[in-house]
């Protein structure tokens, strides 16, 4: 029995498919987040500026700015 490899399907022109399918994800992820009241958008940005700086302890650089809510 031969193996399934992944990569090979994506070569034999499934890729384009596979592309659609993550812009179209991308897209509908864009819109819904579009859709978000200020303060849930505000909410989210400075969750991701706690994970900057958790990322940035570990590579020793200064840590950023986090808005105080």
């Amino acid at each position: 029995m031969k193996k399934s490899n992944k990569k090979n399907e994506y070569v034999n022109g499934d890729i384009n498919l596979v592309r659609e399918r993550i812009f179209a994800n991308k897209e509908r992820f864009h819109n819904t987040q579009a859709k978000l009241p200020l303060p849930e958008k505000i909410r989210l940005l400075v969750e991701l500026q706690k994970i900057a700086n958790a990322i940035k302890r570990k590579s020793a650089t200064e840590p950023g700015f986090i808005w105080q809510i």
